[in-house]
């Protein structure tokens, strides 16, 4: 199923719907991706719930390399921070 988005302001943004995140992604797809995230600068994608999702989907993007902030890493990956907000 080819991937659409919708955009988020007028400005700035895209979401990307139809790309199943817990599975591996063609390179049709990864193109696609890429295409929106030139377009859009910023991509939203709902439902991304594993780290092995959110690796998966960043790959599409290019060679990983690890976090310059290592202490807001999630636990057993260089690659991944948790972001919280907490007022």
């Amino acid at each position: 199923m080819p991937i659409t988005t919708t955009q988020l302001s007028p400005q700035i943004g895209l979401e990307v719907h139809g790309l199943d995140l817990e599975r591996e992604f063609d390179e049709e797809t990864r193109r696609a991706l890429q295409d929106a995230w030139s377009r859009g600068g910023v991509l939203l994608f709902r439902g991304c719930r594993s780290a092995d999702a959110h690796l998966r989907l960043s790959r599409g993007f290019g060679e990983l390399e690890s976090s310059a902030t290592p202490d807001l890493n999630i636990d057993n990956s260089p690659y991944l921070m948790e972001l919280k907000y907490d007022p």
